[in-house]
Order: structure tokens, then sequence, then C-alpha cells
């Protein structure tokens, strides 16, 4: 029965345990090789004791997705079918790959500390106009605790990040973004500008406060800037993550959004505060200007109407009036006017200031006119109400 094969020193670059497999333990060694892969494939596929030991030593391994099950049985986190099979040792054995892991021990590196050489997956090859959607489960073998997604120069308008926890680094400058929500708990750089933010959440802005960021990007977006940016401006000049802090603007505004204050901020509702105040200042003067100025005609209209009656008084009303009275009568009661009821009026107890068309009226000027205007210049008009009169109408 074979006991040992002795492989060392050859130019074997991968291993494949199912293909090892034998009825008994044997000791192989494979040390002094190529080897970088070592593929677990179909090797828990039947059950066996054989207990073989494999020898590893010297040989370069890649310390990456492609041995992601030899890792997990460093770890343990293999069936125990497959650590019956094989003792694998790994005496003199360092990582070769990739550059990070370099020298490193297989035996001490963690399941996460894996890197995945996927550098770039083409999902599709348009303009995207949402997220796209990545199915993690549709490989394996690869590690995603540490994906980097750069969807720049596309037309992506929303985003949800609540899913994507295993996201590190998000590249989506140059979009047309104008929604964002969610931020995945291991994020540590966030590029969002030159797309169509004009404000963030304040949710959003507290998650960001309390996660893992270490680079923020935020310029070229059409911030409005108002007495609710408060937060964003305050997120803005507390965090030096945010490289370009010194590049974000308002869109109404040539300063930079961390040198703003709470009143160019507030500008807006200082502006109308101060209308306002203005306007309450200059409303009482207005009203005394314009009733000052028209207060017969505004008192006359309110005693009409039946209006603050306690405040218009007949003597306000009366105030700017020539006579006391014009009187109006006919003709032939002209002995009567002239001789009883003038001097009775002018020269009695009142002395009343009487407007009469043979004193008063301007020769030549029309009856009407003049009968207007005595009226509007006398405080009340007087008709003497004789049968003459009426026989006169």
């Amino acid at each position: 029965m074979l006991e040992t094969l002795n492989l060392r020193g050859n130019f074997i670059t991968k291993v494949t345990l199912s293909y090892l497999e034998g009825p008994g333990g044997v000791d192989i060694d494979l040390t002094f090789n190529n080897i970088t892969v070592v593929s677990f494939k179909n090797i828990d596929r039947e059950n066996g004791t054989n207990n073989s030991i494999l020898r590893l030593g010297h040989n370069p391994l890649h310390c990456d997705c492609h041995n992601y099950d030899l890792f997990k049985y460093f770890n343990g986190e293999v069936s125990d079918n497959v650590l019956m099979k094989f003792d694998i040792r790994t005496e003199n054995v360092a990582c070769a790959t990739p550059k990070i892991l370099r020298k490193k021990t297989p035996k001490i590196l963690k399941l996460w500390s894996l890197v995945c050489p996927l550098e770039n997956l083409t999902i599709k090859t348009e303009i995207w106009t949402k997220f796209p959607k990545i199915v993690t489960n549709s490989f394996r073998w690869i590690n995603f605790s540490n994906i980097e997604i750069n969807v720049t120069n596309n037309n992506i308008a929303v985003i949800n990040l609540t899913k994507y926890d295993e996201i590190t680094r998000l590249y989506m400058s140059h979009n047309k973004l104008k929604t964002i929500a969610g931020i995945p708990r291991r994020l540590k750089v966030l590029e969002l500008d030159h797309n169509h933010l004009s404000a963030l959440s304040s949710d959003f802005l507290r998650t960001l406060d309390t996660s893992h960021l270490v680079n923020v990007s935020l310029k070229h977006n059409p911030w409005i800037c108002t007495c609710g940016s408060e937060v964003l401006t305050n997120f803005v000049r507390k965090h030096a993550k945010i490289m370009d802090f010194k590049q974000i603007y308002c869109s109404n505004s040539t300063i930079p959004l961390v040198s703003l204050n709470q009143s160019d901020l507030c500008k807006d509702i200082t502006l109308i505060v101060t209308v306002v105040v203005i306007s309450l200042l200059l409303l009482p003067a207005v009203f005394s200007a314009l009733f000052y100025k028209f207060q017969q005609p505004i008192k006359v209209w309110m005693f009409s109407k039946n209006l603050c009656l306690w405040w218009v008084a007949e003597e306000d009303l009366d105030r700017n009036k020539v006579f006391d009275a014009f009187i109006s009568y006919s003709s032939k009661d002209v002995d009567f006017f002239v001789e009883t009821l003038i001097p009775e009026l002018e020269k009695g107890p009142e002395d009343y200031k009487l407007c009469v068309d043979f004193r008063n009226w301007t020769p030549g000027e029309l009856i009407s006119s003049s009968g207007v205007k005595s009226i509007n210049e006398s405080k009340r008009p007087i008709i003497i109400h004789s049968q003459k009169f009426l026989k006169s109408v």
C-alpha cells in the first residue's frame, strides 16, 4: 500500500483534493512547487476516513477568493468529513498575493480579510437610470465584505442603499441624483458631487454623522439654502471627512455653504419679517394721512351708511362749509324772504350766515352750476315751501 507520495520540486500550480483521495492515509509531499490554488471541488461528495497528510510548504499561495474553501478549512468551517480526509500542513507557507497580505501566514488570516481580484463587473453596457441590483449569492466564492461600486456618468436619479450593507466605497459623481436614502454600515467613501441634490433629510445627515465614512464629496450640487438647511450647514462645518467642503455652494449664493451664518440662511424670512414690520408701522401713518386729506368725504360716507356714528359728529361734517344754509325760494316770495326771513336768521341770536342767489351767485353763471356750488358750500339747504313755490315747480 502506498504510504508516501513525493511530488516536491516540480512545477505544479494547482491541486484538486478529490484527485488525491485514496483507500488509506498517504503522506503527500507537494513542497517547493508553484501551487497557488487548492481546490476542494467535489471533496465532500463521498465519506472517507483516509486522513492523508498534505504538505504545502514553500508554495506561493494566493490568499484570495479563489482559495476561499482552503481558508474555510484553516478556520475550521468545513465538514468533519473533509477534516477526516486530509490533514493539510502549512509549515513554511506564506501568502504570495495579494500585495497587502504578502508574507502573511495563511492559518492566521480570517475569511473577511480575503480580497477578490474581480476588478470590474460589467452588468449592462448602457446608461443607467436607476441603481443596479447586485445579486451577491451568484458568486459564492467572492467575499462581498469590501465592495466598491462605481456608477459615475449615468442618469441615476434616485437611490436607496438600505440593502447594500457590504458596500465600502460608492462613486456616484456625474449622475442626476435628486434623492438618496440609507447608508451602508461599512461605507467609507461616498462621492455625490456633480448631481442634482438640493437637500438631504435630517435623518440621512444623522446617519452620516454616526457612520464610518472617511470621505464624502458633495460639491457641484444645487443646494437650496434656507433656515431649514442649518443641519446640513452644521454637518459640513464639523466634518473634516468632507474633502470638498470649501467648494459646496448654495444655488442662490456665491459664498461657500460652510461660511454662511444663520442670517444668511434665513435671508428670505428676515426680509419678509422686515417688510411686515415696516408695513405695520407705516399703515397707521398712511391711514392717518389719507384720513386727514379726505376726512370730509369719508365722514360723510360713514354718516350716510350709519357707520360709527359715535365717531362722526355733525360739527365735523360741517367744519369746512362757508355758509350755514343755502335758501331756495320762489321769486314771488322775494318780499317775505328779503324783508322778514333773512333779517330774522342773520341778525337773530344764532347769527346764521346765509347763501342767497341775488347776493352770492356770480352773474352770468349757469343757474344749475350756481345751485350745486351753493349747496356744497352750505351746511344745510333750506327750501321755502310755500304755495307760490309749489306752483312754480
